[in-house]
C-alpha cells in the first residue's frame, strides 16, 4: 500500500504525459488532413490555361474542361492532379530555312556582297526552299500560335512538344507555300507569302487534331 501510495503521482504525471501526447498526436493529424485536402487548391495565372485530371483522365462536362484564371480547387494528387500551361506562344524559324553566316550580325546586303559563287550551298548545312519557278529561296519566320482546345492539345501534343509541333508544321507549311509562287512575288509582295504558309501550317495542325491555332505569321527577313 505505501508503494503504490509512493507511486501515484508517477503515474499521475505518466497519464498526464501520455494524455498530451495524444492530443499533439490528434491535431497532427488533423493538421496533415487539411494540408492534403488543400494541395489539391492551384492558381492558374493570366495567359494560362489547363485542365483537371483523375487518375490521368481529363475531367469536367464536355467543352467546359478547360480551366479559367484564378484559384482552382480539385482532389489532391495523387487522385486529381491539374496540369497547367501557356495559352499563347511564339517559335522562330531562323536557320531552317537560312544560309550559314560568318557573323551573325551580317545584314542581307552584307551577305549578297560577301556571297562566293564558287561555294556553293550544303544542304543540312544551308537553309533554303525552292520557289514556284525553280529558283532558290531564304527565309526567316515568327509565328505566335495559342492553344485554342486545351483538351485536344493535351490529347494530340505532348506538353513539352508543343513548340517543336508547331514549328515542324511551319516547316511544312513554308515548303508547300512557296513551291506555288516564284522568287519575284515571295521577295516582293509583304504580306501574301506569309499568310499562306499560316493557312497550309493550319492545315497540317488542324488534321492532327493539335487544338492550336495560328494567330500570326510573319516574314522578317527573306
Amino acid at each position: 500500500a505505501a508503494m503504490r501510495k509512493a507511486m501515484d503521482p508517477a503515474n499521475q504525471s505518466l497519464a498526464e504525459a501520455l494524455r498530451l501526447s495524444y492530443r499533439v498526436l490528434q491535431v497532427a493529424i488533423v493538421g496533415l488532413i487539411i494540408t492534403f485536402l488543400f494541395s489539391g487548391f492551384q492558381t492558374v495565372q493570366d495567359g494560362m490555361s489547363g485542365v483537371r485530371t483523375i487518375f490521368g483522365r481529363i475531367s469536367g462536362e464536355s467543352g467546359q474542361e478547360a480551366l479559367s484564371p484564378g484559384l482552382n480547387p480539385f482532389w489532391p494528387y495523387p487522385v486529381g492532379d491539374i496540369t497547367v500551361f501557356e495559352t499563347k506562344r511564339v517559335v522562330e524559324l531562323r536557320t531552317e530555312f537560312w544560309p550559314r553566316m560568318a557573323q551573325k550580325s551580317y545584314t542581307i546586303e552584307q551577305m549578297i556582297d560577301g556571297a562566293d559563287p564558287t561555294s556553293p550551298l550544303k544542304p543540312g548545312l544551308d537553309g533554303t526552299v525552292i520557289t514556284g519557278d525553280g529558283d532558290l529561296a531564304h527565309l526567316q519566320l515568327v509565328a505566335e500560335y495559342v492553344v485554342e482546345d486545351p483538351v485536344r492539345f493535351l490529347q494530340a501534343v505532348d506538353l513539352e512538344k508543343g513548340d517543336a509541333i508547331v514549328r515542324v508544321a511551319l516547316s511544312r507549311g513554308v515548303t508547300a507555300a512557296v513551291a506555288r509562287m516564284p522568287l519575284s512575288e515571295l521577295v516582293d509582295q509583304r504580306e501574301q507569302p506569309a499568310a499562306l504558309v499560316q493557312v497550309e501550317a493550319q492545315h497540317v495542325l488542324d488534321d492532327m487534331s493539335s487544338g492550336i491555332r495560328l494567330q500570326k505569321v510573319t516574314m522578317p527577313e527573306r
